[in-house]
């Protein structure tokens, strides 16, 4: 568990170290480590993956936000122009699990987010379908409404693991993945401490794990 969340501090320390770098794959998902940098780079999330995975090595899966590379500040839906040029999010690297199938991927830590999120093509990656007749939902948003459907899912983070619902966005042109309020908040005190350029997840002692 040591190695592998040196492993995740090297990616995330990469990923900030490398911001002009990343800023010719926005609009692009990306796999990477903190060692030798993106392993497998693409518009496809599933083809990416899968060449990452083929690739047998560690890595984590990550959405270049064009808006947030170009040099613009993200806040939910809406984008300022950032006072500084460095790109510092609230991420965090998870893994996750449905059936047999689990990935690592980088979440936006989003206390606005009501619960937590995945894309249309990570979710048929890790083998979700649309059940016949299954009643789709409306989430809104600041640019108007996506449809999505209610996942359980198996989450690891900071070596706790636990079940948790995400919604499955079903519009193709949402392609981020939100760590929302929904459970996470409930299980863990999270601390955000920016000038550090880190997230502090703390266990609660009311957890079921």
């Amino acid at each position: 568990m040591e190695h592998t969340q040196r492993l995740k501090k090297l990616a995330q320390q990469w990923v900030y170290e490398n911001q002009l770098l990343l800023r010719r794959y926005r609009g692009e998902w990306i796999a990477y480590n903190g060692e030798i940098g993106i392993v497998a780079h693409g518009k496809d999330a599933s083809k990416v993956m899968q060449e990452a995975e083929a690739s047998g090595l560690w890595h984590v899966i990550k959405y270049l936000n064009p808006i947030t590379y170009s040099g613009l500040r993200r806040i939910a839906s809406i984008h300022f122009r950032p006072l500084h040029l460095d790109v510092w999010e609230p991420n965090v690297i998870i893994d996750i699990k449905i059936a047999e199938r689990s990935r690592q991927i980088e979440m936006l830590v989003d206390s606005g987010a009501d619960i937590s999120t995945i894309s249309l093509s990570v979710g048929e990656e890790l083998g979700l379908k649309l059940f016949d007749n299954e009643v789709v939902d409306l989430a809104a948003g600041v640019n108007g409404t996506v449809e999505y459907v209610l996942r359980n899912v198996i989450i690891t983070l900071e070596g706790q693991t636990f079940t948790a619902p995400v919604a499955w966005i079903l519009n193709p042109n949402c392609p981020d993945l939100l760590l929302g309020r929904e459970v996470i908040f409930d299980y863990f005190d999270i601390e955000f401490r920016q000038k550090d350029k880190e997230i502090v997840f703390k266990k609660r002692d009311d957890a079921p794990f």
